[in-house]
């Protein structure tokens, strides 16, 4: 290990500490000097093992997905079994919560989520970064659901609502590798033209998987190669255990069943076997306070 990850290590486990520390103390204070100390933590912590977000000559797509790239290695995924789940008072304390305090559940594992989670936790990141965000679901009835984040930005003189997704840690651009606005790629989807729609995959670096104590850890865990090393992580003070895994949209797409199943759908839907098809099935667009009828509306528009 060298001085300067040595460095970053050490800085990395002060600060957690620090954001714990000041949520215990804080989280039931409802005083603008407490909400700016616990998110300033945050960033601290965001900028320590991603400095380049701090850049001012980033652009808003260069920081966003960088955001995304964050949030997605620090969202705690669990194994089907409810004991890796929040409890339903734990999701109470998360739908409503900011970044630093759903941040902070993860990193302390407090329980796992799922895509809808994932989805939830990366808009209120983007929100804490000054960003208009939203978070939505897609649904083939019988098959599958997911929920994905969108985040508008200021693109080449544009306001674009970018579609980012931290389950795989993926974003959707066109063959120019430009963001696709999303109500412009729903109409372009809805028109048959997937072969113009790329899937723009990131590193999707590890993230923490929780499992029960006597859980028996499937390395597969739906699609070959989820988790790559299934040796666990020091046993959670409750018994529960933690290993280190991920999926990419490849994977997903093409090794595991609920994948098929999905291509299946499509297909018999009378589509090609693409991805960017699912956004034709409209679930619900969503902020922290509730439904937003309006792009929902305009969605369902375009799919019709």
């Amino acid at each position: 290990m060298t001085a300067e990850l040595r460095k970053r290590t050490a800085a990395f486990i002060v600060i957690v500490a620090i954001l714990f520390a000041a949520l215990v103390g804080t989280v039931l204070r409802d005083d603008v000097v407490a909400e700016t100390h616990r998110l300033a933590l945050l960033k601290e912590l965001v900028h320590l093992q991603y400095p380049a977000i701090q850049d001012p000559h980033l652009s808003d797509w260069e920081r966003i997905t960088l955001l995304r790239q964050w949030a997605t290695e620090h969202i705690d995924w669990g194994s089907p079994s409810l004991c890796t789940q929040m409890t339903q008072a734990q999701y109470r304390r998360f739908f409503p919560a900011d970044a630093p305090t759903i941040f902070a559940m993860f990193l302390g594992d407090e329980g796992a989520v799922m895509c809808q989670g994932a989805s939830f936790a990366l808009m209120r990141l983007y929100e804490a970064y000054g960003y208009e965000s939203y978070y939505f679901g897609i649904a083939l009835p019988g098959v599958m659901s997911h929920a994905m984040t969108l985040v508008r930005i200021n693109h080449n003189g544009r306001s674009v609502l970018t579609v980012q997704d931290a389950t795989f840690d993926i974003t959707y651009v066109d063959l120019d590798g430009e963001p696709y606005d999303y109500l412009d790629m729903l109409a372009v989807v809805k028109a048959g033209g997937h072969d113009v729609v790329v899937v723009q995959q990131g590193p999707r670096n590890l993230s923490d998987i929780l499992f029960c104590s006597d859980e028996e850890i499937d390395v597969d865990f739906g699609c070959p190669g989820y988790i790559p090393d299934a040796t666990p992580m020091p046993a959670l003070s409750d018994g529960r255990i933690k290993v280190k895994g991920g999926i990419t949209a490849d994977s997903f797409w093409a090794s595991s069943g609920l994948g098929a199943a999905t291509r299946d759908a499509l297909v018999a839907d009378g589509h090609p076997p693409h991805l960017c098809y699912v956004f034709l099935y409209p679930l619900y667009v969503r902020d922290g306070n509730g439904d937003i009828r309006e792009l929902m509306d305009v969605w369902q528009s375009i799919v019709g």
